[in-house]
């Protein structure tokens, strides 16, 4: 009978622990996927800051100057987000428990959708700013 019950309970909780790690692949496949398309995101920001800095530097823009400027500075911020959160993102989160793992999980996938959001913002933005300036 002890041999049944500790079977079982090792059964279980071998189960629960593959649970706890496959919920936490999840959510770190989630960051990682949304990582790709921020990334593309973040080039676009690139580029846009690079045309819109042009545009300034050679008094290109002259209605809505400060608004440009203000655009260009915001996304160098958020291109400096972006980097400062893939330095500090430790995929391999490990020696901690479950609990401690979504929750980091978590906080990143909220932070990374957060960057997303904003850069999605700014290339809009720029797109129509930009969008005045471009050659037939």
């Amino acid at each position: 009978m002890k041999k049944s019950a500790l079977a079982l309970l090792l059964a279980i909780t071998a189960s629960a622990c593959n649970n706890d790690k496959q919920e936490e692949k999840k959510v770190l496949d989630d960051i990682l996927a949304k990582h790709e398309t921020v990334m593309e995101a973040d080039g676009k920001a690139v580029d846009h800051k690079m045309i819109l800095d042009s545009l300034l530097k050679n008094n290109l823009i002259t209605a809505g100057k400060d608004s440009a400027t203000a655009l260009s500075k915001d996304l160098q911020t958020t291109d400096e987000r972006m980097s400062n959160w893939m330095q500090k993102f430790n995929m391999e989160y490990k020696g901690k428990d479950h609990a401690d793992v979504m929750k980091y999980y978590n906080g990143q996938r909220t932070e990374i959708n957060a960057i997303d959001s904003q850069l999605n913002t700014l290339n809009k933005q720029a797109d129509g700013l930009l969008s005045k300036y471009k050659k037939p």
